[in-house]
Parts: structure tokens; sequence; C-alpha cells
């Protein structure tokens, strides 16, 4: 294990030119950091994404205001800071990227790929351009990802190829990681073996600080967010929420996949099997955060999350003649038929409970067959919340006394799904912020 920490800073870490020098006192106090994830500046994303859709319009009006906005953005940071970086050679090609999109009139992903990479590419550059005028000791190497992380063709949300990466990763990337040196590297981009650019989904910059962590074989992974670690829950929802001060693999990947917005879930992996030190902390607080541990944690909760967007189809049985399992059985059968996939499924008394994503919807027609033999009710809007902990099951009184508080306010939730570390329930959207803030108080307190 190499005796240097490689740390990743989100976007929204990079909301203007004074979060620059908050990243370089964050770098002053961590001498051991020598390598630097950095996905883009803030917001940067959704104008890629608006460019993308204006150019296809072909509404060139709005076209020419965003790439203006793109290039005022980052130019308001080198500006502030006295640096120059390719800022023009970068909007050039998101420029050229627009034009082909209004052109053909598609936006494959491949294309896509290309023109959000512009993104990373335009605040990594501009990040070694700062370090390099405020460590003027330090010798700081802008470094393209593309050259180590090698993934499949899958365009949006490309597979990392770690045998490939782990070998790039030694014979370009390691040499140039002196103890007076800083790199600086775009995430969540990577070139397949064709030679074209790809990315790696959503949080996609998580995942690619671990791919190189792991393939350098670090000390330590530092994620810097725009909160100071994990907390119980969402801080933003609830008030009362803490900073945990560690909390164990398995508990934040169930977190993670149950809507929590800590880490990319698929980050963890690279990392938990060489067993690294990861750290998330914040750049407006670096002392203050949340270790990550392999060992599990003796706690009857780790954290609460909540997701929203769905909906509740009951199907009841409505003939005796056919058993329970026959019932339930149909019922999988047309689902795979239809190709549909809930969130959840449970089985209350003598019916079957689906929990489906809004963006999913049951057809005309498939109602009308589901009607031929169940009854179908539909309740719209409809949130689940999570709660996880390595010792859930010796906490199910505080739970069963949390259920029956929310109760007596008329607000019943229902359980549809559990696993050794956690207990999810549904109920409606509207009771959100009530339901977790009591369930909160009642299992944080």
């Amino acid at each position: 294990m190499q005796d240097f920490v490689l740390a990743k800073i989100g976007g929204s870490s990079l909301r203007g030119p004074a979060c620059l020098d908050k990243c370089r006192n964050l770098l002053a106090q961590s001498p051991d950091i020598r390598a630097i994830v950095i996905s883009a500046t803030f917001n940067t994303t959704n104008l890629l994404e608006e460019l993308a859709e204006k150019s296809l319009a072909r509404d060139f009006k709005a076209v020419v205001e965003v790439l203006k906005k793109l290039k005022s953005k980052h130019l308001e940071f080198a500006h502030a800071h006295d640096i120059n970086f390719p800022v023009d050679e970068l909007v050039l090609k998101a420029q050229t990227y627009a034009q082909r999109f209004s052109q053909t009139g598609t936006r494959c992903p491949q294309a896509m790929d290309s023109l959000y990479a512009i993104g990373e590419l335009l605040s990594a550059n501009l990040f070694a351009a700062y370090l390099q005028k405020t460590f003027p000791e330090k010798k700081v190497h802008f470094f393209d990802a593309r050259d180590v992380i090698i993934t499949d063709s899958n365009f949006g949300s490309a597979l990392p190829l770690h045998e490939e990466i782990k070998l790039r990763a030694e014979e370009i990337l390691r040499p140039l990681l002196s103890k007076n040196s800083i790199v600086v590297i775009p995430g969540f981009i990577g070139r397949d073996l064709k030679g074209e650019t790809t990315t790696l989904g959503r949080e996609g910059s998580d995942l690619s600080a671990a791919l190189l962590a792991s393939a350098l074989d670090v000390s330590g992974l530092h994620i810097y967010k725009d909160v100071a670690g994990i907390y119980s829950a969402d801080p933003k929802l609830v008030p009362n929420a803490h900073a945990l001060k560690q909390m164990d693999y398995e508990s934040i990947n169930t977190l993670s996949e149950f809507g929590a917005k800590v880490i990319f879930p698929r980050a963890l992996t690279p990392v938990m099997e060489k067993e690294i030190d990861v750290f998330i902390g914040s750049t407006e607080n670096p002392e203050e955060g949340t270790r990550i541990i392999k060992e599990s944690l003796d706690a009857k909760f780790s954290g609460i999350s909540l997701r929203s967007e769905f909906y509740r189809i009951d199907l009841e049985k409505i003939d005796n003649e056919i058993s329970s399992e026959n019932f339930k059985d149909n019922i999988l059968k047309i689902l795979a038929e239809e190709k549909i996939t809930p969130q959840n499924i449970f089985y209350p008394r003598e019916s079957v409970c689906l929990i489906l994503s809004s963006k999913e919807g049951l057809t005309t027609e498939l109602r009308d067959h589901l009607r031929e033999f169940c009854k179908v009710s539909q309740e719209n809007r409809v949130s689940m919340i999570t709660i996880v902990g390595t010792k859930i099951k010796t906490g199910k009184d505080l739970i069963s006394k949390a259920l029956k508080t929310l109760q007596d306010d008329e607000i019943s939730l229902s359980q549809v799904d559990e696993g050794a570390n956690f207990l999810t329930f549904a109920f409606p959207s509207r009771f959100e912020e009530k339901v977790l803030n009591q369930l909160h108080h009642i299992l944080f307190s």
C-alpha cells in the first residue's frame, strides 16, 4: 500500500471562484494528498444538457446563450485568480457537438458522452492551473483520465475494465505521483478500447476516484462534498440530523442503494476489496467528516434514507376458488410478460401490492386484464423510507413505538421490504416531512 492519499472534490464544492481558495487550504493542511479527481463545476453538466436540447430544437439563439454562459462561468474563475487555461478550445469543442446535434437531429449516447466530458475537462484544467500558481514549489500535472480509465462501450453508463485500468495506472500515472507533485484528474470520464470517450453514469466521479485509488493501492481515499460527512438523515429535510464520526461499509452501501445521496454505490466496491480507508468530508470544514470502516458497527440504527415519486397499486383477489399462491403467481407472470419491474412487491392478506416508479405505468389494456380476476386500486404520490443499522433487529421495539406514534396521527406506514440491516416502509408522500422527522426523533434521540 502506498503512503499517499487520493482525493475527490465534487461540483458542489466548486460553486464560484472563492471555492478554489477553500480547496487550496484543504490541500495545504493535507500534504499526503498527491492526486485529485475533480467533478465539473457546479451546474455545468446541466448547462451541457441544455446545450444539447437547444441544439436539437435548432434554437440557435438559445445555443449561443448557453455557450456564452459556459465560457463566462469558467472565465470568472480564471479572472478572479489571474490564471490561464484552455477555455476557448474546450468551449469550441462544445460548439462543434452542438452543431452536429442540430444537423443530425439526434443525440446519440456516444456524442453525448463526448459533450459531457467537456465539463470535467474544463474544471480539471482550471484547477490544475490554479494549483500551479498557488503552489509554485510543487509540480502540478493535468492528467487526462481517459488515458487510464478504460471501459466498455456502453455509452452513458460504461463499465470499467479493471485490469486495463490497473495496468495503465502503474505505467503512466504512478510515475507522476512523486512527493513534490499534485496530479489533477477529471472524474466521470473514460475511454473504450476503440478510443471513444465514455462516461461512468450518475455520480461517476466517485467511481473514478475509487477505481484509481484501488489501482494505485493508496493509503486513503478522501471524498469532499457539500456537507461534512454522512448524516443520520438528510440535514436539508431533518434539522436535527447529526453527523456520524464513522460508518461501516455495509451500512453506507445500503443507505446509498436506498436513495441517500452519500456516495455512488458502485464506488465502494473497488476500495472495499482493497480495505482502503475512506473519509467523506467537506471543503468548507475539512477536519469534520465520516470515516468508513470495514468492521460492522454495533449500532441499532445508522441512518434513514427517503425516496419519493412512486405510486402504489393494490391488487385484491376476488375469486375465492383461486388459491393465494396461484393468485400471486399469476400476477408475477403477467408483470414478467409485460416487462414491468416494481420497486417492491409485498403481500398483505389476500392481495398483492406493487410499488412502482412514477416513470413506469400500467397500460389501460393491462389494467383491464387484471380486473378480470382482481380488484385494482391505485394510490398516487407514494414515498419510501428505509431505516438502516447493523443491529436493526434489536431496535424493533423503538421502530414499533415510532410507527404507533404516527398511526395515532392517522399516518399509516406499510412495511414493503426487509433485509439483514434494513427495513423499508411505504406511505403517502404528503406526510414526508412528518414521517422523516418523527422517526428520526424517536430512533436517534
